[in-house]
């Protein structure tokens, strides 16, 4: 969906899917993350969503890909999706090595 000045979102709930979702990622991207802090692991890539639980400091989770998502004051805020289906910002965690944009 377009706004006239790049790309925007809408909620899932007014949409219908037309067709297959695509797959994530491909290939055997995973890495292992280890929170720097207590991490908030979110519903979505988005500050303002859910937590739905946090990661104790030094522990570990893993990482299936990367999203870079837009902010609304500008500038992006990095993601990780994690196996569970369930999101942890870049920026509070470490990750042992790089991994594979989610697309």
């Amino acid at each position: 969906m377009r706004d006239g000045e790049g790309v925007a979102f809408v909620a899932a709930r007014y949409v219908k899917n037309v067709g297959a979702l695509p797959h994530w990622c491909h290939g055997n991207t995973t890495t292992v993350l280890t929170a720097r802090t207590r991490a908030a692991v979110k519903q979505a890539p988005l500050a303002k969503a859910p937590t739905v639980r946090t990661m104790a400091p030094r522990s570990h989770a893993t990482a299936v890909c990367r999203v870079e998502v837009q902010q609304a004051r500008g500038g992006t805020q990095g993601w990780y999706y994690l196996r569970d289906g369930r999101w942890v910002a870049v920026n509070s965690v470490l990750a042992k090595h790089a991994t594979a944009a989610c697309h």
